[in-house]
C-alpha cells in the first residue's frame, strides 16, 4: 500500500511526469545505439529528449535543469546496467585473475559516472529547450486551450 502511494505521489509531480516520458522516449534509441555498437552509449537521444522536455516544461531555470537531468538518468540507467552486465559476464567468463572485487567496483563506477554524464547531457538539452521555448514564444496555457 505504501509503494502505491509513493508512485502515485511521484506521478502527480509534473517534473517527474515530464522526466519519465522524456526518458522512456529516449530509452529505445539509447538501447539501440549500444546494441548496434556493443561498446558505446550514444547520448544524442538523451539530448533530444532533454531538449523536448525543456521546451514543453514550464518552470524556473533550476526546475528545467532538474527535469532534464532526471530525463537523462531515466533514459540511460537501463542501458548502463546492460553495459555493466556485459562487462561482468565477460570478466567471469574469461576466468581471468580478477577477483570479485574488480567487476563490482568497475560496475559501480561505470553506472555512477555514466548516470552523471547522461544527467548532465539531459540538463544541457533541457536548458537549450527552455531557451528555445522563450525565443519561439511557446506558451503551454495557450496550446492547451486550443
Amino acid at each position: 500500500m505504501f509503494r502505491l502511494r509513493y508512485w502515485r505521489s511521484l506521478l502527480a509531480d509534473d517534473s517527474w511526469r515530464y522526466a519519465l516520458v522524456g526518458g522512456l522516449l529516449a530509452l529505445p534509441f539509447a538501447a539501440r545505439s549500444y546494441w548496434r555498437t556493443g561498446t558505446t552509449l550514444e547520448l544524442e537521444a538523451i539530448f533530444v529528449a532533454g531538449l523536448l522536455v525543456g521546451y514543453f516544461f514550464r518552470g524556473t531555470a533550476d526546475e528545467v535543469s532538474r527535469v532534464g537531468s532526471r530525463t537523462g538518468f531515466v533514459g540511460a540507467l537501463p542501458v548502463l546496467l546492460w553495459m555493466v552486465s556485459d562487462v561482468v559476464y565477460f570478466l567471469f567468463e574469461t576466468e581471468s585473475s580478477y577477483t570479485l572485487f574488480a567487476p563490482i567496483v568497475g560496475g559501480v563506477l561505470l553506472v555512477t559516472i555514466g548516470s552523471l554524464f547522461a544527467a548532465l547531457v539531459g540538463a544541457i538539452g533541457a536548458r537549450i529547450g527552455d531557451w528555445l521555448s522563450g525565443k519561439t514564444g511557446f506558451d503551454r496555457a495557450t496550446a492547451a486551450a486550443q
